[in-house]
């Protein structure tokens, strides 16, 4: 019993003495300066997210620290346009087809006579050769919609203008892990950069292609 009784005051001491230490960790969080937050999650604007974030945010809850401060907008220089017909997202580092593409080969872009198949845009992105490359694909839902630009809307395709674009719908590869309804397929609209599930993949549903490779 005696044992039982020092244990039980040992913890009791423990626990007051970090109640006790808690302010003085807190405000020590707090003499850090935010600056801009560059991802979600970065909650102290340092540029990193670790246990710091979480220390600053529960500052800001629990003890009058400064509010997180919100992410910065993208930069106007993300897309660096590199002269050859393709562009460099300078965000995921993926290099993508600057221009839809001109599946009929008519120097023109009219998403009436370039919009295909699923298995046409597949086999289009295979034997495309463009910028000195020859390991295009089309791009997954997720990094199609990475370059959606929400505030460009309506009569301006939803993307930007470093791209040639139309204000229509663009095929993606949902057969990526990461994305839902594998059996299904979908498009990317650039009229209001928005996700629709098409279906299928039968020769009936055409969309248009913009290709992208993997990060070097």
């Amino acid at each position: 019993m005696k044992r039982l009784l020092i244990g039980t005051a040992l913890i009791a001491a423990g626990f007051g003495a970090g109640l006790l230490a808690r302010p003085v960790f807190l405000e020590a969080a707090m003499a850090i300066a935010p600056l801009a937050a560059t991802a979600n999650g970065d909650t102290n604007g340092d540029g990193k997210r670790d246990l710091a974030d979480a220390v600053s945010l529960l500052n800001w809850l629990f003890a009058g620290g400064p509010e997180p401060v919100p992410i910065q907008a993208p930069p106007a220089e993300r897309f660096t346009d590199h002269d050859d017909g393709t562009v460099t997202d300078t965000f995921s580092g993926r290099l993508w087809q600057e221009v839809t593409a001109d599946i009929n080969g008519d120097g023109k872009i009219d998403p009436a006579t370039d919009a295909v198949s699923f298995d046409e845009a597949m086999t289009f992105v295979t034997n495309l050769r463009l910028g000195g490359y020859a390991d295009w694909r089309l791009p997954y839902q997720s990094e199609l919609s990475a370059i959606v630009d929400v505030n460009r809307r309506g009569d301006e395709p939803s993307i930007d203008p470093v791209f040639e674009s139309q204000t229509a719908s663009y095929w993606v590869n949902s057969s990526n892990a990461g994305d839902p309804c594998h059996g299904s397929q979908f498009v990317v609209s650039f009229s209001y950069g928005s996700v629709a599930l098409v279906g299928s993949r039968g020769p009936e549903v055409r969309a248009l292609v913009r290709a992208v490779r993997e990060p070097q």
